[in-house]
């Protein structure tokens, strides 16, 4: 019985760098790069699921880490893949948004008292809408030229209204696997909610 009490006081409590980053954290973040780094590797044209492990890990381990963790992804997936436009630090700070604002949002709308699909859905698809929509055909205008950055602009905006419901559901039912799973630790308050409730 006291168990879920330590547990609780862990994970609600402001955490030092030196805590946060504990080894076992580091690892955790680190398979979520390498994932990340996979999925993204495996683009077909435009298609690519690759924002899915970033939004996830923002949802696992808070907003600096899921930041962290997208700013990381983007570095070593361009080392894997370089992009035909050359790197750009602007592109990188699109991914490590990815990974921040969602489970920001999330928050906001009250996810941290109770974790909903429609509140990971509306946290995804602002962070989504902001990021791949807007700030990346923004920087493509800037770097690139205005044609490519219009015509990101209407395909990104379809490709995220399809997209968003399916990241919404695949967080939720990945968060609620590893919830029942325990294993992954008790660094997040959410999964002990959703292991709580299951």
């Amino acid at each position: 019985k006291m168990q879920p009490q330590k547990e609780k006081k862990e994970t609600t409590e402001r955490l030092s760098p030196a805590q946060y980053f504990t080894p076992k954290r580091i690892a955790q973040m680190a398979i979520f790069i390498a994932i990340g780094v996979v999925v993204n590797s495996m683009r077909v044209g435009f298609v690519s699921f690759g924002g899915l492990p970033i939004i996830l890990s923002g949802y696992l381990f808070g907003p600096v880490g899921g930041f962290l963790i997208g700013g990381v992804t983007d570095l070593v997936a361009f080392l894997v893949r370089p992009s035909s436009y050359g790197f750009n630090i602007a592109f990188t700070l699109t991914s490590a948004l990815t990974g921040a604002i969602p489970v920001l949002v999330t928050e906001l709308v009250g996810g941290k008292k109770k974790f909903t699909f429609w509140r990971v859905l509306l946290g995804v698809a602002v962070g989504q809408l902001l990021t791949s929509v807007f700030l990346v055909s923004l920087f493509m205008s800037i770097f690139i030229g205005e044609a490519a950055a219009k015509a990101n602009f209407f395909r990104a905006l379809v490709k995220q209204g399809l997209s968003a419901p399916v990241y919404a559901l695949l967080v939720l039912s990945l968060m609620e696997a590893l919830a029942k799973s325990g294993r992954m630790g008790a660094f997040s308050s959410r999964l002990i909610a959703l292991r709580k409730k299951a």
